[in-house]
């Protein structure tokens, strides 16, 4: 021996620690028993740490809907970091190598034939071919100010 204290157990040449030898631990997600590994370990693949953490971040959503609300969630974080740097037009290839996917978004207006404002959450921007341009937030006050106009055109 080699001065390896006793429990550990050889896989591929590497040490690990068996948990317990009742196998007392399972995994948090699927009930798997978990037999080697980390002494603090909670799952018994990624697949099923990702499954659990996402079932508590997004709780009673079926999976359509927390997979859209994920993406709105990183449209909204593009474009606030392209507000805080204080660009407000930026190239659409640009800004789809950025992870912005220009297809959702929480609200459209047509303005005229050829202006579109678009809104995710609460920023709003011009989507043409090319260009996303106009990237601006919209502060509580201008979002009440917009739903008060609109109330009152009815």
């Amino acid at each position: 021996m080699l001065g390896i204290a006793r429990g550990f157990v050889h896989f591929c040449g590497m040490p690990y620690f068996p948990l317990y030898d009742n196998a007392s631990f399972y995994c948090l997600e699927c009930g798997t028993p978990l037999g080697y590994g980390r002494h603090d370990r909670k799952f018994c693949s990624a697949a099923c740490k990702n499954r659990y953490h996402n079932a508590r971040r997004y709780p009673g959503l079926d999976k359509t809907v927390a997979r859209v609300l994920r993406i709105l969630e990183s449209n909204r974080e593009v474009l606030s970091k392209l507000v805080r740097m204080g660009i407000h037009d930026i190239d659409r290839l640009t800004l789809q190598h950025l992870g912005f996917r220009a297809e959702y978004s929480t609200s459209f207006r047509l303005v005229s034939r050829r202006h579109q404002v678009y809104t995710c959450f609460d920023y709003t921007y011009e989507l043409t071919p090319s260009r996303v341009r106009h990237i601006s937030w919209i502060s509580p006050e201008e979002e009440a100010q917009r739903e008060g106009a609109g109330k009152k055109k009815k």
